[in-house]
């Protein structure tokens, strides 16, 4: 009865960690020329949660979720708007599709 015990016990973390699974999603905003977008508003919800971040000067993002499925917009300005449905898988990592902003970034400027 013992080891009955002590068995169930040790599967309790294993468990746990199964249950509260994070991955690690990454991905990057840019220009039709693939120049990274800096401070892009992104953000991915569902119906139980809701995160925003903003991509760094190489236009790339990064959040940490459970995994399941996520709404993801992107928002540059009126005319461009990056929405998608996602599925976030259990794994350690996951690169999202690129983001990708029908623009241009010429010497810092955006060229519609």
């Amino acid at each position: 009865m013992r080891s009955i015990c002590l068995f169930f016990f040790s599967l309790i973390p294993a468990l746990s960690s199964l249950s509260f699974a994070q991955t690690l999603v990454q991905g990057k905003v840019s220009d039709r020329k693939n120049h990274g977008l800096d401070q892009i508003p992104v953000l991915m919800f569902n119906e139980q949660d809701k995160f925003s971040t903003s991509s760094d000067h190489q236009g790339n993002f990064t959040f940490t979720l459970q995994p399941g499925i996520y709404n993801l917009i992107a928002h540059y300005d009126d005319l461009n708007e990056w929405k998608q449905r996602v599925t976030i898988p259990m794994q350690e990592q996951f690169q999202l599709p690129s983001i990708v902003f029908d623009l241009e970034l010429i010497d810092g400027v955006v060229v519609k």
